[in-house]
């Protein structure tokens, strides 16, 4: 008996030893991609555009055409050595390509560890994960100048990969699509496999698909989870040209699963058996605690996942009490009616999940969530966000600026109530819903 008690314990504690380490190796790996990921900051006459990078080479950053595109002086940011001051570093474009949406730019001195890039595909529903400087996270909070070069890091898995391009009829290159959450001024930064390695180039994500006509109104219904980055091939085949010394592998990354190895040696032999019994104790009260909470959330969430048309259906059939029709919240309702400064008429309808994210409004396709195709409109005009049962809108420094009412946001965030009106630039709108 007491044998078998040993067992159980020596494989119970080399199992959780094995997780621990496991998990241990994971966070290093990415922390050690981290270091290689960089802040690009390009200046275009008006402002800068802003978006990431990775060390692919000595002093050599690969990032995203539309990044530097309009290049009026580049600068790469990263956290110095001890980690308390920024490192900023002058770059000039060594290679970019509109068509591909990819550029090499060239930072002497800034001294990074090099990542390695995988050649190969990885499996459909495999885990990535992004690393960047998504804007947004840096608007949301009042921070240190020094947090602007801490990175973020998304996770999600490969959806699909299709031949495509990223302009019409241009040239068609694999694209990965993936739901690691990627943000304007993620574009550019590493898409990583589980071994730490960039499998693509994050550079876009599905935007707000225009429904209607200009007779019947223009509609926009916002798409969740759904993230495009180049695959790794692309720029592979750039350097080569460029003559690059880059790092790659075409080894598959596969997890290590814990293993339990009967040999190894854990003194149990001079322990006494009460001892052996209340470990065994303490560790089985652990699983059992641990099955219960996962029993607790899988139960939880099935109630969170009956629909509003489910929950009617089962309450017309007598199997719950009318009253609880009371529990159910009303549905949410937000749009922007009008028309540009052409006279055609548009309307932007939003989601709850997404504003309450926040939901960019601008020209540019690549550095805004939903866009507004008017000249007056900025690049990134205006953030919209539903935030303690309120709706509010901030102007992004936009050039012809964003007014309720008739009067101009200043930096501050202001409240919107239905039948407002609200000019982004010369885009007259008012705001309709149920909010």
């Amino acid at each position: 008996m007491r044998q078998k008690n040993d067992m159980m314990l020596k494989i119970l504690i080399t199992f959780f030893i094995a997780l621990l380490s496991s998990q241990l190796s994971a966070q290093d790996i990415l922390s050690q991609a981290d270091q290689s990921v960089v802040r690009v900051v390009a200046k275009d006459g008006k402002g800068y555009d802003l978006g990431s990078g990775f060390v692919v080479a000595k002093d050599i950053v690969a990032t995203n055409f539309h990044v530097i595109e309009h290049n009026q002086g580049i600068v790469v940011l990263k956290k110095n050595q001890s980690g308390k001051d920024i490192k900023s570093v002058k770059a000039t474009v060594l290679w970019r390509s509109a068509e591909y949406d990819l550029a090499l730019l060239e930072a002497p001195g800034l001294d990074l560890p090099v990542i390695t890039v995988r050649e190969s595909l990885p499996n459909k529903g495999s885990p990535v994960t992004t690393v960047g400087y998504p804007g947004g996270a840096d608007e949301a909070l009042d921070i240190a100048q020094i947090a602007l070069v801490e990175s973020t890091f998304t996770q999600g898995i490969i959806g699909r990969f299709i031949e495509a391009s990223w302009s019409v009829n241009g040239q068609k290159q694999q694209i990965i699509q993936h739901s690691a959450s990627v943000n304007s001024g993620n574009s550019g930064g590493p898409l990583l496999d589980n071994c730490g390695r960039v499998v693509g180039v994050n550079t876009a994500k599905a935007l707000g698909i225009v429904q209607g006509t200009n007779a019947t109104g223009l509609t926009v219904n916002q798409s969740d989870g759904i993230f495009y980055a180049s695959h790794i091939s692309t720029l592979i085949r750039a350097m080569t040209e460029q003559g690059v010394p880059f790092k790659m592998t075409g080894v598959e990354c596969s997890v290590q699963q814990p293993t339990i190895n009967p040999n190894l040696e854990i003194n149990i032999g001079t322990t006494k058996k009460a001892d052996n019994t209340k470990l065994i104790a303490l560790a089985s009260a652990a699983i059992l605690l641990a099955l219960g909470a996962l029993f607790f959330s899988l139960s939880k969430s099935k109630t969170v996942r009956e629909t509003y048309t489910q929950f009617q259906r089962r309450s017309q059939t007598g199997a719950a009490d009318a009253s609880a029709y009371t529990k159910v919240s009303k549905s949410f309702r937000c749009a922007l009616v009008g028309q540009d400064s052409n006279g055609n008429p548009v309307k932007l309808s939003f989601s709850e999940k997404a504003l309450q994210s926040g939901v960019i409004l601008g020209r540019d396709s690549a550095q805004s969530d939903v866009m507004v195709d008017d000249p007056s409109v900025s690049r990134r005009h205006a953030k919209l966000q539903y935030d303690s049962g309120r709706l509010l809108i901030r102007d992004m420094e936009s050039t012809n600026g964003t007014w309720v009412n008739g009067k101009r946001l200043g930096p501050e965030s202001a409240t919107l109530r239905v039948g407002q009106s609200v000019n982004l630039g010369k885009v007259n709108l008012r705001v309709e819903g149920d909010f």
